[in-house]
């Protein structure tokens, strides 16, 4: 089971060569938004490959609460929609 604690963690990270350029180019490449949203996706898929977490139960309960924090009640199938959608790259608004 996923759990999600509530606490953040501010962290400087100082990252050079190698890892600083991939790093850049994650952004600039669109497929995150910022170093930030890509350093928390590393670590999460660190968690899921020392089996630390189940992707699939944590993306699973990121999506519940996006749904419920939105105040919409999607059905089954535009949930659906969405996230092929999102698999396929395409950005929705």
């Amino acid at each position: 089971m996923v759990k999600t604690l509530a606490k953040t963690e501010t962290i400087i990270v100082k990252l050079k060569g190698l890892p600083a350029d991939i790093l850049k180019r994650l952004v600039e490449t669109g497929l995150y938004m910022n170093k930030s949203e890509a350093i928390r996706a590393g670590v999460i898929r660190l968690g899921h490959d020392y089996g630390l977490i189940n992707l699939t139960e944590y993306y699973e309960k990121q999506l519940d609460e996006a749904i419920k924090g939105s105040g919409l009640r999607p059905t089954y199938e535009k949930v659906m929609e969405t996230i092929k959608e999102i698999r396929k790259g395409r950005h929705l608004k």
